[in-house]
């Protein structure tokens, strides 16, 4: 996701939507978010979601 230029939210909401869905035992893993966009998913609490998995890794990596 390190090219993403914009994402509202929308999208955001989407994204919990789809780790929500998910069966037991398996999670979204996003990777290289923008730095906006993993604050907000820590501000509103989603990053703490059992099936969502935030990973800044390598982020800035192409």
């Amino acid at each position: 996701m390190s090219g993403l230029s914009f994402c509202d939210i929308s999208g955001i909401r989407a994204l919990v939507d789809i780790a929500l869905e998910l069966d037991h035992g398996r999670s979204l893993l996003l990777h290289g978010l923008p730095e906006q966009l993993e604050k907000v998913m820590r501000v509103t609490g989603w990053s703490e979601l059992p099936s969502l998995a935030l990973c800044m890794c390598g982020a800035d990596l192409p």
